[in-house]
């Protein structure tokens, strides 16, 4: 799922289903950054896909919500 997606791009995990910036791709797997900072966590290229409009725009708002505490 995840051909195409390269790192700075944004990546939707769909097993956790959240949306966070591709940081690298090693050991077979991709890291993955919540938009803004915050810890990485590993997906599964099997679970990696181009978000769409409504999962980046749901990334955005909550990068926003966190960033106005």
């Amino acid at each position: 799922m995840a051909d195409g997606l390269a790192v700075g791009e944004l990546g939707h995990d769909t097993k956790r289903d959240s949306v966070g910036e591709i940081m690298a791709f090693q050991g077979g797997r991709y890291l993955l950054r919540p938009i803004g900072g915050g810890r990485e966590w590993e997906v599964d290229p099997d679970n990696l896909a181009e978000p769409d409009a409504s999962a980046r725009l749901r990334a955005r708002v909550a990068e926003r919500n966190r960033s106005a505490l």
